[in-house]
């Protein structure tokens, strides 16, 4: 009877300790069949339970060479489960839960950190013409993630590349694989974003870097930007200072060298217009005020080096009249001062539409700018309305509008014509005023001369 009684209480003993841990473990994040990757985030708790319990016992092994994990402080481990309690950035790496009983029978689990990196997801670089050029990516993460390169997304470009100039290989600097591109023998069709993806495969987690390299002769980089004209820094003068930059990126010491500054090969003076600024291997030169004229092409050397850089400005429209009073049959001009680099193209609109031009019209140019001057002749009162002057250039247009009112060419004689008959017409009132006042007058003088007569 006693030994009954004590399988009795131990199978209620562990029937309390599986409801208690049942209890306890809804608090947990689980993974299931279809959830073996977890991205770790310090100070959740999370649970990896074994599957299926019916095969318990199970021991738990670390990493890919299976070695017997022991629980540390903050891990617990209960029959099928193993318990975080507040899961580490150091708690990453690969579980394998095994059956005692059949150790065919295993659940893998992969713990992964973030992808992060020392450097910006998106950063610039020269490849020096006819030389080569190493691009070097530094994902961190635990475990360490599978990486590809591409050029822009296109992996088949990069193979292809592959065959001739383009290699991938281990970087020295952290050992680790694939994270280093060789470009050899660069020319001017290597310039292209070279992006470097590092992916946690298990758990289809990527992050990317995007390298842009520029092909060039020198090494100093620019801030020149990729347009449909070619390289070259944008600048819309009304809004922004005209900011130029170049830095070396070689290996090569300088020493004390500074930069030199230059436009259309004149060089810089550095003054109320023009502000340099070097630090290190870097400098900036700022131009205060900038307009058109400041367009063009300039250079900065370091001893040996050198890199131009091409500016370009957005349209600008000089101040016009806004409203036009014509008279009918006069000539009209209208003018539309542009300027911009490249050189802006000019369109008229009448009310919104394309103008349509006849005969008494006609385009003429102003300083280069094509069209910029309209002429109509022989105004008419079907020319009045609102006229728009279009300026385009690098994709940004700039507009003005002239309203234009046609007046009779006899405007001006009919207000003329209008007091000439109010004259007219008051002069006619005054003498019929007149000429009836005065008759009765005469009357009266008539009637006393009568009146004396007859008394003598």
């Amino acid at each position: 009877m006693r030994n009954i009684f004590e399988s009795i209480m131990d199978s209620l003993n562990v029937l309390c300790i599986l409801v208690v841990l049942v209890s306890a473990a809804t608090a947990y994040e689980r993974l299931n069949d279809t959830q073996k990757c977890f991205l770790i985030q310090p100070g959740r708790s999370l649970a990896l339970s074994c599957e299926p319990e019916s095969r318990a016992p199970f021991f738990w092994f670390y990493g890919k060479e299976n070695t017997r994990y022991l629980p540390k402080g903050h891990v617990e481990m209960r029959n099928a489960q193993l318990l975080f309690h507040g899961v580490q950035l150091s708690d990453a790496g690969r579980y394998t839960c095994r059956s005692v009983r059949d150790p065919s029978i295993e659940t893998v689990f992969h713990l992964v950190t973030p992808i992060t990196s020392k450097q910006s997801s998106h950063w610039n670089t020269v490849g020096r013409i006819g030389a080569s050029v190493a691009l070097d990516c530094d994902f961190i993460a635990d475990p360490q993630p599978h990486i590809e390169w591409f050029i822009g997304f296109d992996h088949a470009e990069l193979k292809k590349r592959a065959q001739h100039r383009v290699h991938i290989s281990t970087n020295p600097k952290t050992g680790v694989a694939n994270s280093r591109l060789i470009v050899q023998n660069v020319d001017p069709t290597d310039t292209n974003e070279y992006t470097c993806r590092g992916s946690h495969l298990m758990c289809g987690i990527h992050t990317e870097q995007i390298i842009s390299m520029r092909a060039q002769k020198s090494e100093i980089l620019t801030n020149e930007e990729q347009t449909k004209f070619g390289l070259a820094v944008l600048v819309n003068p009304k809004l922004q200072k005209l900011i130029l930059k170049c830095n070396y990126t070689g290996t090569e010491d300088h020493g004390d060298a500074t930069y030199a500054w230059f436009k259309d090969d004149q060089p810089i003076q550095e003054g109320t217009k023009f502000h340099i600024e070097t630090t290190g291997t870097a400098s900036v030169l700022t131009v205060e005020d900038c307009n058109v004229d400041d367009a063009g092409n300039y250079k900065c050397k370091l001893r040996g080096e050198e890199a131009t850089l091409r500016v370009l400005m957005y349209p600008t429209l000089e101040h016009v009249e806004r409203s036009k009073n014509q008279v009918q049959g006069d000539p009209l001009t209208l003018t539309c001062k542009a300027r911009g680099s490249p050189t802006p193209t000019i369109k008229w609109l009448k009310d919104g539409e394309p103008l349509i031009m006849d005969e008494r019209m006609e385009k003429q140019d102003i300083d280069s700018v094509k069209d910029a001057k309209l002429i109509i002749r022989n105004l008419q009162y079907s020319d009045k309305g609102k006229y728009v002057c279009q300026a385009t250039s690098l994709n940004v247009t700039t507009e003005v509008e002239i309203n234009v009112r046609v007046k009779d060419k006899y405007a001006a004689l009919w207000p003329f014509l209008g007091i000439c008959a109010e004259v007219a017409i008051l002069c006619t009132i005054i003498f019929i005023y007149e000429k009836r006042r005065t008759k009765p007058e005469f009357e009266d003088d008539d009637d006393k001369k009568e009146s004396s007569s007859h008394r003598k």
